[in-house]
């Protein structure tokens, strides 16, 4: 399979996808961080900060201001392991390769953008609506970008990816990037619709972008536990997905890497791709019944 994943769930995104063997498209960061010259300063938290002027610095030195926000320098392993707000410099404590930076308030956005040589050729973002530290209750893909947010990649992207050809996935907060990842963001990728996936194949086979179709309204809910290991009933599964409401249902827990893809305080194992978002949190509370602990 030319698209570069372990999760053997994840075929379920690209099955109908063909693509040659030749061309290798990354969809996670371990596998995008090898591909690409630019990639250790894209995955460094810290030079993406100075890129924006957003003040920052290792553990170790003084935060400007508290409350303020700590992660790893890199993660590649996603998400939000490792970070936290620090609200006082009693309750800062050092943590070796972790960073600060001013916590950003606003919405936040995951955006992905097709480039060609540092120019986006198209764009379709997700909002997020967090309930606590790294859960959301659900994300909405949005009609379009906000036109000020896209602006500001634009400009971002022409200067630090002027030589990068590829999906890149931005995470925003009020406008300013948070993370900037090699790779698109698969969970979304049914939903920015059909031909999407064939149009970027063609553009990691080297030729332009040829899709010029916005994203659908549609919504992913996320079903959360604390259990562990998971097993997944795949006929339960599909009679889930024949609601008419649901666009497919990814189990996404990951047994052989416990911190993958998770939040600090519980274990996603499900994300649920729906065109309703009453369907797809009644679908997320059917979940417990087909993803169940061992």
């Amino acid at each position: 399979m030319p698209f570069l994943y372990t999760e053997s769930y994840m075929g379920r995104v690209f099955a109908k996808t063909r693509c040659p063997a030749s061309v290798r498209i990354p969809v996670g960061d371990p596998a995008a961080y090898p591909m690409f010259p630019a990639a250790p300063r894209i995955y460094n938290k810290m030079w993406l900060c100075a890129t924006q002027v957003i003040p920052h610095g290792p553990l170790g030195t003084m935060p400007a201001r508290f409350p303020t926000f700590v992660k790893p320098i890199y993660n590649l392993l996603g998400m939000s392991i490792g970070a936290h707000t620090v609200k006082s410099l009693r309750d800062l404590v050092y943590a070796p390769g972790h960073m600060w930076m001013t916590r950003l308030v606003g919405e936040q956005l995951s955006t992905d953008c097709a480039i060609v040589e540092g120019r986006i050729a198209w764009a379709a973002s997700t909002r997020g609506f967090p309930i606590d530290n790294g859960r959301f209750s659900h994300w909405e893909m949005l009609p379009r970008p906000p036109a000020r947010l896209l602006a500001r990649l634009a400009t971002w992207s022409r200067k630090h990816l002027r030589d990068y050809v590829g999906v890149v996935n931005f995470e925003t907060i009020g406008g300013a990037i948070i993370e900037c990842h090699l790779r698109m963001s698969v969970e979304f990728a049914p939903l920015n619709g059909e031909g999407w996936l064939d149009a970027v194949v063609d553009l990691y086979r080297g030729r332009d972008w040829r899709y010029d179709r916005p994203a659908q309204r549609a919504f992913m809910v996320p079903s959360f536990t604390t259990a562990k290991p998971q097993s997944v009933d795949w006929k339960g599964l599909a009679a889930l997905e024949r609601d008419p409401a649901i666009i497919m249902i990814l189990p996404t827990i990951n047994d052989g890497w416990p911190e993958k893809g998770n939040p600090p305080n519980g274990f996603r194992r499900a994300a649920i791709l729906c065109r309703d978002l009453a369907a797809g949190r009644r679908v997320a509370r059917l979940i417990p019944r087909v993803i169940r602990p061992r």
